[in-house]
């Protein structure tokens, strides 16, 4: 079982790096800590002012409440979720957030809320349980998640339109424990496992009505992150990436819609299962389980976070 950390990443100007990276890339470095050591945690936001909650101490722990706003420099405490949660969706901006779907100790559940940069506000239930790390992409108005979970992996999906849930069109492939970006009606589902295969390197694009497959992912990946605010400008770093030789990754990879491509030499941490929010250009990770060098997570006693710039 891997237990979780408190590292804040962010991504930020080049500065210091060992190479110039070009115009428009990113770079992460290390800044505050976060208030407690998480792993599969909710998050709104952006890597200027953000907040996340909920989560756990170890991979399939029990869950937490508390909940951290964050300044761009630091997190405090801040807002707490209704009840202990960990593995859901999120997305949104600080003052139009959603949370979806979760449940205590990494299981699944119908609770959804909205967040609007103060408080929280439960919707009607999902019509679907979501959770074991199901993802999602979108905000307060719509959402959708990414693979509602189960141990059959299933290709379905749960959508939000502001009012009310219903279920939303099938995945391609079911998956769960992969990365999610972009929005309620274009999104990118990037990796993840399922019973068949384990990780897989197969992305797929919601366009707000279907899904399709998308172009691979340059290595098997889950417990990955996603970040950005479309299909075709995202990015995704950290997770395990499966093969012959098992191994974390900690390269960070943009998408422009066609193609995948490193887009730095600076990295991201090897860590998976941490949460990241925000755009390629703004935004900040914090927590999950981090690579001693090994398969086994390494604990740790205090915190990292990643923040994004974009470079000019």
């Amino acid at each position: 079982r891997g237990e979780c950390v408190m590292l804040t990443h962010m991504l930020r100007a080049a500065a210091g790096n060992s190479a110039p990276a070009p115009s428009g890339a990113v770079v992460w470095s290390m800044t505050g800590n976060y208030i407690n050591a998480n792993c599969y945690a909710f998050a709104v936001g952006t890597g200027a002012a953000a907040w996340s909650g909920g989560g756990a101490a170890t991979n399939g722990g029990a869950s937490y409440t508390t909940g951290a706003s964050y300044n761009g420099t630091t997190w405090s405490a801040s807002t707490s979720i209704s009840s202990a949660r960990s593995k859901g969706g999120s997305g949104g901006s600080l003052t139009a957030g959603m949370i979806a779907g979760g449940g205590s100790a990494g299981g699944t559940g119908t609770i959804a809320q909205t967040y609007d940069g103060t408080a929280f506000t439960t919707t009607p239930a999902m019509s679907l349980a979501c959770g074991n790390g199901c993802g999602g992409a979108g905000n307060a108005s719509s959402f959708i998640t990414l693979g509602n979970s189960g141990t059959t992996y299933p290709v379905t999906t749960t959508a939000w339109n502001g009012t009310s849930w219903s279920a939303g069109p099938n995945m391609v492939y079911g998956r769960i424990d992969g990365g999610s970006a972009g929005t309620g009606t274009d999104c990118l589902s990037i990796g993840g496992r399922d019973n068949v295969v384990g990780y897989f390197n197969k992305t797929q694009k919601y366009n707000g009505t279907s899904f399709s497959s998308s172009t691979n992912f340059p290595k098997n990946i889950g417990l990955n992150f996603g970040i950005g605010t479309s299909s075709s400008a995202c990015t995704s770093c950290a997770g395990f990436a499966s093969g012959a030789t098992p191994t974390y990754n900690n390269q960070n990879y943009d998408f422009n819609g066609t193609a995948w491509s490193i887009s730095v030499t600076s990295t991201c941490g090897n860590l998976y299962f941490p949460t990241g929010i925000g755009t390629s250009s703004s935004a900040v990770l914090q927590g999950g389980s981090l690579n001693s060098g090994n398969i086994n997570p390494q604990t740790m006693a205090n915190s990292q976070v990643f923040k994004s710039t974009a470079i000019t």
